[in-house]
């Protein structure tokens, strides 16, 4: 029997016609996908100096659900500086969100007027200001076992379950990271300790029964992977 995930990996199997999308026609979670499910198109074709990308999992964040939530009402601010930063935040609109994503070095001050915080509920947010030095101490103490990463993965699901997971992560019912598996047959959003009764075989292979492996991710890609994906 061919191994369908060592396959999988090498992207040599004809791609499939159809693909599954969840758009977002306006805000609310009433408006994300069709009736409550992702919809199918053909799958995009690529033009000169273009790349088709295959997503193998996909993480939801908080910051996925104010998009939802708030609509395009969202400013990312590229340049690091104070005085660009000042001025755009004075165009943050009512339950807007800043992001601060510049790379601004630490200590930088800007003159923020927070009085629209709590009023026009506005929110700023911003990346921890690590150098690259600590993101190669991160990948170092990773690599050699001192940190585990799949600590954060709390519970996982195929397409079916992305709006639930969205919703997930804005209620917080899960302690960690909720992540998609788009190629995957359905699998409703499930906490790995309830993996035991849905997917015993990938439940196996956690550790300590509620931490996610690489082994259990495998055993899900190879048993689960949906059928027009394998072919």
């Amino acid at each position: 029997m061919p191994d369908k995930l060592a396959e999988h990996r090498q992207a040599e199997t004809p791609l499939p016609d159809r693909n599954r999308l969840w758009p977002l026609y306006c805000a609310g979670f009433d408006e994300l996908g069709s009736n409550g499910r992702p919809i199918d198109t053909p799958l995009p074709s690529c033009g000169p100096d273009e790349l088709l990308v295959r997503h193998d999992a996909r993480g939801l964040c908080f910051s996925d659900v104010k998009v939802i939530r708030l609509g395009l009402n969202d400013i990312v601010v590229l340049v690091p500086g104070a005085a660009v930063i000042a001025g755009v935040a004075a165009h943050l609109a009512p339950r807007g969100v800043m992001n601060v994503f510049a790379g601004v070095a630490r200590g930088t001050m800007a003159p923020i007027d927070l009085n629209g915080v709590i009023p026009r509920d506005t929110r700023t947010t911003g990346h921890s200001g690590s150098s690259i030095d600590d993101l190669r101490l991160v990948l170092r103490q990773a690599e050699a076992r001192q940190l585990s990463p799949n600590r954060s993965v709390a519970a996982i699901g195929s397409p079916d379950a992305a709006r639930d997971g969205l919703r997930a992560v804005q209620d917080m019912p899960y302690p960690g990271k909720i992540v998609i598996y788009p190629n995957i047959k359905p699998l409703p959003l499930t906490a790995l300790p309830d993996l035991q009764d849905v997917l015993p075989g990938v439940y196996a292979l956690l550790k300590d029964g509620r931490e996610w492996t690489v082994e259990a991710e495998s055993v899900l890609l190879r048993t689960e992977t949906h059928e027009s994906v394998r072919a």
